[in-house]
């Protein structure tokens, strides 16, 4: 990896002796512009390095060890092509021009390092025969060089990595200092987890056919294992081919495992369907459009995780665009799987603004998570690799922008509708309530206002626990309604103080007395996840035009609309075809009227039988008029499932009546 014209092709060139799919640049274009557009692959040979010669390793009955190069692009338009470059390997060969030093997409390969090869790198400080070579001159700044670059390093994985001086053009320098690189990668060799059980799942990086033999498959094997003659399935496709022959550096083999680098021949098909993409055993992928991930942020990222924001999502070599809402476990409440595990049995809040609260409790660490919706399904797996970047922002920008990374922790099933999947998530809003003490009714119980509207639902909130604002902050329950004015009764365990019960009694309500606040703190299913998602398929789903013979619904439509709950913007939106800002802003600027009363609030309950009038502005026949879009609610049911509410309502997109007129 590394920046442009870095030296990488070159480099990878003198270290090889076999050349495989698209090696050195063997694309027509990138001879044109002389540039890497591909990955490349090619491959050398050293003997088996002492310490993985051991009885126990699983090279003790080999002599020799392949090394693959895989040799990325540089430009920073093709930057989505290394991160999928990036899933396929084990080590990263990092090769920098000490003449330019680090440059922007040096350090994306570094952060992309970080996250796919933690710890294992290796630093070629190539072009060093372009170096002044006067005395010490050359010495002395490539010792210079590497002090800074290792004070750069200094917050990665990479801190302590070897730094190699290299020249792969200078015949002078070129056999010694590839000597010493060969070398030092040898001796930072390690061995990688490789285990033939599992699924059978193969990375397809090219793609092309051989006459007389068929279409091979280049590629590497992620999990599992495959033989010849065994049946793999091409996802994209919706086709199954029986494997002919399998090729690993131009010699036959009769299998393959996990981590191994293969061709993989089948009978013929048309390549042009195929570019890049997985050849896996059936029915090993899914085809998903939503699902849970894990969020681990990338500090370099300066720009803030919003949630409803768009990045672009790498899963394998496929990249698309991914709307996220982002959520976390509860502040010092962690009950996440083993190492952060998404769990449906546990509650998680969602994030209301782009930073996670503070917390200093390392036994109670805070685990980020999204709902990811994609722009088009994905073939997937539980436990795939992602990483997310904004590959969009201008090049000439020299920030980061690789944002964060993860893995896929739920998928939603195929055969599942959306609503149905997003509902049952466990992700909550935090919300407040707050009220004020108006009434002392004896030591332990007092009446609050201000906390519920006289329509509110107050059953869910029997038994919650609430907070008094005063200095020992009292905790009480609600009890229940006190009168019919919206006031509930709360109880306080503990007696309240008769300093206290004297100054509420002598004092209005309304003097600001903070003391007497009472807090309601409590977590609210997020109904607005679903919307954010998915718009209400209540505009005006089923029209049906008749009119009846009732003159009170003349000139209206009937309709049926399905919405996740009966609150008021929702209603709106969905019966008048309106969008969630329009229906939103109609609220907020007092246009919306239920039964004759002006309506502020969005989150209010409608009803049956309820009139809701919409008001559109002065009618353009008479300026005594007003015209209103009208709907008016008739019957309320669930939808089969239970998921979402129908409502069946009259509907005038436009009436003109007499009311409202001076609200115009």
């Amino acid at each position: 990896m590394g920046h442009v014209d870095s030296g990488k092709t070159t480099l990878a060139k003198a270290l090889s002796t076999v050349a495989s799919t698209a090696a050195f640049d063997k694309h027509p274009q990138s001879k044109q512009r002389g540039i890497t557009l591909d990955l490349g692959f090619s491959s050398f040979s050293v003997d088996i390095p002492e310490k993985l010669k051991s009885k126990e390793s699983k090279f003790s009955d080999y002599d020799t060890l392949q090394i693959t190069l895989v040799d990325c692009p540089g430009h920073g338009s093709l930057f989505r092509t290394v991160i999928g470059g990036s899933r396929i390997m084990d080590m990263v060969l990092l090769v920098i021009d000490i003449c330019k030093g680090i440059q922007p997409q040096t350090a994306e390969c570094i952060v992309l390092a970080d996250i796919t090869c933690p710890k294992h790198m290796l630093i070629a400080l190539n072009k060093i025969d372009l170096l002044p070579n006067e005395g010490t001159t050359k010495a002395t700044t490539i010792e210079k060089f590497q002090r800074r670059l290792r004070k750069t390093l200094q917050n990665t994985s990479f801190a302590d990595v070897p730094m190699i001086a290299v020249s792969a053009l200078d015949e002078a320098e070129k056999s010694q200092t590839l000597k010493t690189l060969i070398d030092c990668l040898v001796d930072q060799v390690y061995c990688p987890h490789r285990s033939a059980e599992g699924k059978f799942l193969f990375y397809v990086d090219h793609c092309f056919n051989v006459k007389g033999q068929g279409t091979v498959l280049t590629g590497t094997v992620i999990s599992g294992s495959v033989g010849v003659k065994s049946v793999v399935e091409i996802p994209t496709l919706n086709e199954k081919r029986k494997i002919k022959s399998i090729q690993i550096f131009h010699k036959a083999v009769e299998s393959i495992a996990q981590g191994s680098r293969a061709g993989i021949c089948v009978a013929q098909f048309d390549t042009s369907r195929l570019e890049r993409g997985v050849v896996c055993e059936s029915n090993c992928l899914q085809k998903i459009q939503y699902g849970v991930v894990s969020v681990n942020a990338i500090v370099h990222y300066k720009h803030p995780l919003r949630s409803n924001s768009k990045f672009h999502v790498t899963v394998g070599y496929e990249t698309v665009i991914g709307k996220f809402i982002f959520f976390h476990c509860e502040p010092h409440k962690c009950h996440c799987a083993p190492a952060g595990q998404f769990a449906l049995e546990s509650n998680y809040l969602k994030q209301e603004d782009e930073n996670l609260p503070d917390t200093n409790d390392s036994s109670h660490p805070l685990h980020r998570y999204a709902v990811v919706q994609f722009e088009q399904a994905i073939f997937c797996f539980n436990q795939a690799q992602y990483i997310a970047s904004k590959l969009d922002q201008p090049l000439e920008v020299s920030t980061c922008r690789i944002a964060f990374h993860g893995q896929m922790l739920q998928m939603m099933p195929s055969n599942e509708h959306s609503a149905n999947w997003l509902k049952k998530l466990p992700v909550f809003k935090r919300k407040i309530k707050r009220g004020t003490i108006c009434n002392i009714l004896d030591q332990h119980t007092v009446a609050v206002r201000g906390m519920f509207g006289k329509t509110s639902s107050l059953v869910p909130f029997l038994g919650c626990k609430v907070t008094l604002l005063n200095e020992h902050r009292t905790e009480g329950i609600i009890e229940g309604w006190f009168g019919k004015s919206g006031k509930i009764k709360v109880r306080f365990p503990n007696p309240l103080s008769e300093q206290f019960m004297q100054t509420v009694t002598a004092s209005s309500a309304n003097t600001g007395d903070s003391s007497r606040t009472v807090l309601l703190e409590f977590q609210a299913s997020d109904e607005d996840n679903e919307e954010e998602y998915e718009e209400e398929s209540a505009t005006s789903a089923n029209e049906s035009g008749d009119n009846d013979d009732d003159e009170e619904y003349a000139g209206s439509t009937k309709i049926t609309m399905n919405v996740f709950t009966p609150r008021l913007d929702s209603v709106v939106k969905a019966g008048l075809a309106f969008s969630k800002k329009i229906a939103t802003d109609f609220i907020l600027e007092g246009k919306v009227f239920v039964n004759g009363e002006r309506v502020f609030k969005k989150g209010y309950e409608v009803c049956s039988r309820d009139t809701i009038d919409v008001l559109l502005g002065r009618s353009s026949e008479c300026e005594k008029f007003v015209d209103v879009a009208r709907l008016i609610l008739l019957n309320f049911s669930n939808t089969k499932g239970g998921t979402k509410l129908s409502i069946v309502a009259r509907r005038w997109k436009r009436l003109t009546v007499n009311e409202y007129t001076s609200y115009v």
